[in-house]
């Protein structure tokens, strides 16, 4: 460096100003850079800016595989890069959008997995949840994503709320979310609403048609004149009076059909009408024969009477 006084003249100009500077490293050409006083070729994943005349890392979303280069290659849209400073096309990859991330192992985007999140697009990685907060379910893009965990019994909601599991189903406080007792417990459910624990799932489940016996935890078919449309019921439903059923384990009211007294068969099930059975016929009112029309007498016997109920009565 030679510092020059006012009074020196310079190409046969007088200097205006008490000093100048003169600079005396070197100037490079595009894509080097100066390391002491000699030109440096830029390294690979990097690129030579003119402007602060150095090399500087290729940004992320582009690459460069030479040395000495004054620009970097952009990916192909809509692929991009993890880091900067990248060397190869190869690492070029899927560009994830936020809620998701690269997972490098697969090549592929993955959803972030609960109680995780990404707000950014192009990331490797997912960021955890604070402590004691979960989120409701995959892929969540944003912190506000992530909520207070729900008791035992309820599950977290998108929105944050808390909804309970219901019946036949159960969430520990290690669960993410409401189990069917059908994973562990097949063919058995719970007592209500809200349960906590796997072992809730006790109750048998029965069928329409069907009753639990509270006594022995077993389904039981529904008695003649009788019958249940719904599933896990603790009792059937009785016909309405002189109505009863053909079978066992009937499922509706429509089932039910109208039957007379003993001693008389129905003549209009419609009008609910009777009449007595005639001389040398009977009829009971046993759960199999209840709905039977009046029955013959047999062994050449006859009734003394009409409307008779039993053989007993024949003679």
């Amino acid at each position: 460096m030679e510092i020059l006084s006012k009074e020196n003249n310079v190409a046969g100009a007088k200097l205006e100003e008490d000093s100048v500077t003169v600079d005396e490293n070197p100037s490079c050409p595009s894509g080097y850079t100066v390391v002491g006083d000699t030109c440096v070729m830029c390294g690979k994943g990097t690129y030579r800016n003119d402007t602060t005349m150095s090399c500087e890392f290729c940004p992320i979303g582009s690459y460069q595989p030479n040395v000495g280069q004054k620009v970097c290659t952009s990916c192909q849209p809509p692929k991009t890069t993890l880091t900067y400073g990248s060397n190869s096309s190869a690492d070029c990859i899927d560009n994830c959008e936020p809620g998701r991330y690269y997972d490098i192992g697969n090549s592929v985007c993955a959803q972030c997995e609960r109680h995780h999140y990404q707000d950014m697009s192009g990331q490797e990685f997912c960021y955890s949840c604070p402590l004691g907060m979960k989120t409701s379910q995959k892929g969540s893009n944003s912190s506000e994503s992530c909520y207070k965990d729900c008791d035992a019994g309820t599950e977290l909601q998108s929105d944050g709320s808390c909804k309970v599991c219901e019946r036949g189903f159960y969430r520990t406080q290690e669960d993410d979310q409401c189990k069917s007792c059908e994973d562990v417990k097949p063919g058995n459910t719970t007592e209500g609403e809200k349960s906590a624990s796997a072992s809730d799932c006790k109750i048998k489940i029965c069928y329409a048609g069907n009753f639990r016996n509270a006594t022995t935890n077993e389904c039981e078919m529904c008695p003649f004149g009788w019958y249940q449309s719904e599933n896990l019921q603790d009792k059937c439903e009785e016909c309405p009076t002189s109505y009863t059923t053909d079978a066992l384990g009937r499922t509706h009211i429509d089932n039910c059909t109208f039957y007379c007294e003993p001693g008389m068969e129905v003549v209009s099930a419609e009008l609910k009408t009777c009449r007595k059975c005639p001389r040398g016929s009977y009829r009971s009112n046993n759960e199999r024969e209840i709905l039977l029309p009046c029955q013959n007498c047999t062994g050449g016997n006859t009734t003394e009477l009409d409307g008779r109920k039993t053989m007993t009565n024949a003679q």
